[in-house]
């Protein structure tokens, strides 16, 4: 059997979608988390590899224990903010569980802004243009780190187009057990079959349907 499952990036996104609200987040940090899931597996990046890490990070109310934080949280701040860039660079010395889930938000905040920035992580650099032009092997070398520190953030030229990675992957390749760890999350948003339910007509009348 091989260790390692292809899926469409639809599925990545339903499957990330799932196990967010698994883990206890609310329908809004969900959806931004698998929306930011599907933007790097459609750029290579390996993105389900860091959402397994983010959901063990989770506690039992549906939080990440301090002093670590969140990306998808963190990601939503700093988009929703007047100055991205101001919002890094307050967001400084900030630990990071799966911070490679963090780029996709920081790229939408510049999506209106005519300039790019240079994330510097402990484990190294990453610049990141609107619409998530991002440096390919640094992405895919932060998506391996499981925990980080924000050191600082920098405002940078906008790369020249295609300079980095564009959107290219139809699939995302995932390790079969980091797809068992988030099938197992996304198992606790499933209402369990019950006489009324089977009685509405859901699931078959017949072992044999």
């Amino acid at each position: 059997m091989t260790t390692v499952v292809r899926l469409s990036i639809g599925e990545c996104e339903s499957l990330a979608l799932k196990a967010l609200r698994g883990v206890g987040c609310d329908w809004g940090i969900a959806q931004e988390g698998a929306f930011a899931v599907g933007m790097l597996c459609e750029r290579g990046v390996p993105a389900l590899r860091s959402l397994a890490v983010l959901t063990q990070a989770y506690d039992a109310h549906g939080r990440v224990a301090p002093p670590a934080c969140c990306p998808l949280t963190l990601g939503v701040r700093i988009m929703d903010s007047v100055d991205a860039v101001a919002a890094l660079d307050a967001s400084a010395k900030t630990t990071v569980v799966a911070p490679v889930l963090m780029l996709p938000f920081v790229a939408r905040a510049l999506d209106d802004a005519a300039e790019a920035v240079v994330l510097n992580w402990q484990s190294g650099a990453v610049h990141i243009s609107p619409g998530l032009d991002i440096g390919f092997a640094a992405a895919r070398a932060l998506g391996g780190v499981s925990v980080d520190v924000l050191e600082n953030c920098l405002r940078a030229p906008v790369a020249e187009q295609g300079k980095y990675v564009s959107v290219q992957e139809r699939r995302a390749e995932v390790w079969r057990r980091c797809l068992s760890m988030l099938e197992a999350f996304a198992h606790r948003t499933y209402v369990p079959a019950s006489e009324a339910s089977r009685a509405s007509g859901a699931g078959g009348e017949g072992s044999d349907d």
